[in-house]
């Protein structure tokens, strides 16, 4: 795995559970939201001593047939983020909810996901918690069955498991030894492993409930110390909600993350440039994006271009790699088949000071899909750089390069600022090319 400029960028989609079923598709859970449509329903507060068939045990084919269908024509597709231990399975407990060891079944059923990723040129990104399912609401049919109680029992278990991991150093403990280091030791030095993203959006345990980032903290050290020891090759990551956690918390984290992972979502694909500076001299992934699904009003249109700008834009702004969501779409298939023809056009990461993006004018108008940020960059590829004066025209477009994002992040910020940059000298330009070209026309061209 390399993330130096010039070497491969890092193309994948996000599969967090396997044909829809969360919790309970690759491994045992004895907390599973399933034991809710179970009759008698098990006691919530005590772990389900029979709990479900784990969902890939009884469709073995479906791993190898979505690894099949997910790479690209040329196999340059990289890696499938799958989440691991979803509302706890996986985990074994204890009847005080403490983690006494891993599911044998979970560990079969990841080896065969390994290998068949491996089988088919990819590599898994395996994120170990996700607990916004934790914190959710019940789903209408549970609110139409009267099970709404049984519901918030099941969740205040769920919760109460949470902050023993995050609260309680114990609990920490018999989790990195008792399951951890056991999942380290069967899979890390499996081909088919990319790197460990340790939590799924950390931050919703401080939204949700009352946990602070010294607990996260605390955990990510304590698991990151856990794999070292068992097997210090193994890449290690945490996939935060958002830019600013990342880079807010790099100067403590650095030291013990190979790379920083965060997520963003929005209607065009727009992104903060990367800066080494900005995560410890981490390098830095875009581990999930695309257009917000809850958006009002909802534009399915806007799902493909927006999947495709953050796929080029991360390339441009020297990020190591993206990772698409693709699940949750309308058009699910063909955010995927962008992410099999980018992976194709095999796009090598770009050092930070050759950034290409129209950052002002994207920042003034509020998307790089704007007609006028268009022409902008179709004036620059088309007119200037096929010029004669080709080498000079380069010369001052580095310069742009250089302080232009600054400027762009700063106009994120100062609307005032963001108004006199787009009436003063974003619409200028824009109407001095329009004139220029109606003038000139095809000498333009």
């Amino acid at each position: 795995m390399s993330f130096q400029a010039g070497s491969k960028f890092l193309v994948g989609i996000n599969n967090g559970w396997f044909s829809g079923q969360y919790d309970h598709d690759i491994g045992n859970n004895q907390y599973s939201g399933i034991r809710l449509y179970e009759n008698p329903i098990p006691d919530p507060s005590l772990p389900d001593p029979s709990p479900p068939q784990p969902y890939l045990s009884g469709h073995p084919g479906d791993v190898t047939g979505f690894f099949q269908n997910v790479q690209s024509a040329q196999k340059n597709l990289g890696v499938v983020r799958v989440w691991a231990f979803e509302r706890f399975e996986g985990l074994q407990f204890d009847s005080k909810g403490a983690v006494t060891g891993i599911d044998p079944e979970f560990l079969i059923n990841l080896g065969k996901v390994l290998d068949a990723a491996s089988a088919n040129g990819i590599q898994v990104y395996l994120c170990l918690f996700d607990f916004w399912a934790a914190y959710g609401t019940p789903s209408q049919d549970i609110v139409n069955a009267g099970k709404t109680q049984d519901y918030t029992s099941l969740q205040n278990t769920w919760k109460g498991i949470a902050r023993s991991l995050f609260k309680d150093s114990a609990s920490l403990s018999k989790f990195t030894a008792n399951a951890l280091v056991p999942l380290i030791n069967q899979i890390g030095s499996h081909p088919g492993l990319f790197a460990i993203d340790l939590i799924n959006e950390p931050e919703c345990l401080m939204q949700k409930d009352t946990l602070v980032f010294s607990d996260i903290q605390n955990f990510i050290i304590a698991c990151c110390s856990s794999i070292r020891t068992a097997n210090p090759q193994v890449k290690i990551s945490c996939g935060f909600m958002g830019y600013d956690t990342a880079k807010n918390n790099s100067g403590s984290l650095a030291s013990y993350l190979d790379f920083f992972d965060f997520h963003v979502y929005n209607t065009d694909g727009s992104l903060s440039p990367y800066s080494p500076s900005d995560f410890g001299g981490r390098p830095c992934i875009i581990g999930e994006c695309g257009y917000p699904v809850g958006h009002v009003p909802y534009d399915a249109a806007q799902e493909v271009p927006a999947a495709q700008n953050f796929l080029s834009n991360a390339s441009d702004l020297g990020y190591g790699g993206c990772i698409l969501w693709y699940t949750d779409y309308t058009n699910k298939d063909n955010i995927l088949q962008k992410a099999k023809d980018f992976a194709d056009t095999r796009p090598l990461i770009e050092a930070p000071q050759k950034k290409k993006g129209c950052f002002i004018a994207t920042a003034a108008l509020g998307s790089e899909l704007h007609p006028h940020v268009q022409m902008l960059r179709e004036y620059r590829d088309n007119v200037l750089l096929k010029s004669p004066h080709k080498k000079q025209f380069e010369k001052i477009l580095d310069v742009y390069y250089t302080f232009s994002p600054e400027i762009a992040e700063s106009m994120k910020s100062h609307k005032n600022f963001a108004r006199v940059m787009k009436y003063m000298v974003v619409y200028p330009v824009v109407l001095s090319l329009k004139i220029l070209v109606k003038i000139f026309g095809e000498s333009l061209k």
